[in-house]
C-alpha cells in the first residue's frame, strides 16, 4: 500500500522532533564493507519501524519482486501477524521509480518485533551486498586551520579502520619508525591481552609507501579503539 510521500514525511517529522516524553526513538544503521550507508531503522514509540534507504539507488529494492517479498515480506508477516492483529506495512517509491525509498511497519507491540524486523532487513543486505556492516562509532581529527587529517572508525565492534584524509600531504610512511613504534608498541602490543587474535593490515596511496588505511581486525573493546583514537591522535600532532 502506498501513502501520500509528503504525509508520510510529515508524520515523520513530527513524530521524531516532538518534545512529548513518552516519544522514544532507537536506531540502527547498516553500512557497506565501502562504509556507505545503506539502511536506517527507527524504531519509534515502541509501536512503528520507519526503514529508510538514504541512496535508493544503492540497492535498488523493489516491493514487488519475489526476491523481496520471500527474504524480507513473507518472513516478517509470518513473525508478526500472530501478535499484530492490526500490522500495517507501507512502501515509499524514490521518485518516480520502482526503487523503495522507505517502508513503514505500523501497529507493533514490542521491541523483539523490531529485533525480527532488524534481523531480516540484514539477511535481505546481505544477499544484495557481499558485507554488510552493523554498527559504527566514528571520530575525526582535524588540524589547527580545520583540515579533516583523519577518521577512525570502529566497525560491528570488532574492526578499527583508520584513514587519513589526503595521505600524500601527511607522508605517513610504513619504514617510519615513529609509526611502528605507535602501531606496534603502544596499540598492538597494548590491544593483545583483551584480543589476541589482533591483526593489522595497510593500504597505500597509488603504489607508493604512504600509508592511506590502517585495519585492526579482531578487536574486542571499545577501550582499545579509544586507546586507537589517542595513539593516532598523537601521531598526527607530530605530522602537522
Amino acid at each position: 500500500m502506498q501513502n501520500d510521500k509528503s504525509n508520510f514525511f510529515y508524520n515523520h517529522v513530527i513524530l521524531t522532533l516532538i518534545g512529548e516524553k513518552h516519544i522514544s526513538i532507537i536506531k540502527r544503521k547498516f553500512y557497506s564493507g565501502n562504509n556507505e550507508l545503506l539502511c536506517v531503522l527507527s524504531y519509534i514509540d515502541f509501536s512503528k519501524v520507519l526503514i529508510e534507504f538514504p541512496t535508493p539507488e544503492l540497492l535498488n529494492l523493489n516491493n514487488q519482486s519475489e526476491n523481496f517479498k520471500i527474504q524480507f515480506v513473507e518472513p516478517i508477516r509470518k513473525h508478526l501477524e500472530g501478535q499484530n492483529k492490526s500490522l500495517e506495512i507501507e512502501y515509499i517509491q524514490y521518485r518516480d521509480t520502482d526503487s523503495l525509498e522507505a517502508i513503514s511497519i505500523q501497529n507493533l507491540t514490542s521491541i523483539e518485533d523490531y529485533n525480527v524486523i532488524t534481523s531480516e532487513m540484514l539477511n535481505l543486505l546481505n544477499e544484495i551486498e557481499e558485507t554488510v556492516i552493523t554498527s559504527k562509532i566514528e571520530r575525526k581529527f582535524y588540524s589547527k586551520t580545520n583540515a579533516l587529517l583523519s577518521i577512525i572508525c570502529f566497525l560491528d565492534f570488532n574492526r578499527i579502520l583508520i584513514s587519513f584524509i589526503n595521505a600524500q600531504k601527511l607522508n605517513i610512511q610504513v619504514s617510519s619508525e615513529e609509526l611502528k613504534t605507535i602501531i606496534t608498541e603502544r596499540i598492538v602490543d597494548a590491544i593483545k591481552p583483551n584480543s589476541p587474535k589482533i591483526k593489522v593490515s595497510y593500504d597505500f596511496f597509488n603504489g607508493t609507501d604512504i600509508i592511506e588505511n590502517i585495519e585492526l581486525m579482531n578487536v574486542t573493546s571499545i577501550k582499545d579503539y579509544n586507546l586507537c583514537c589517542d595513539e593516532i591522535m598523537k601521531l598526527l600532532s607530530e605530522f602537522e
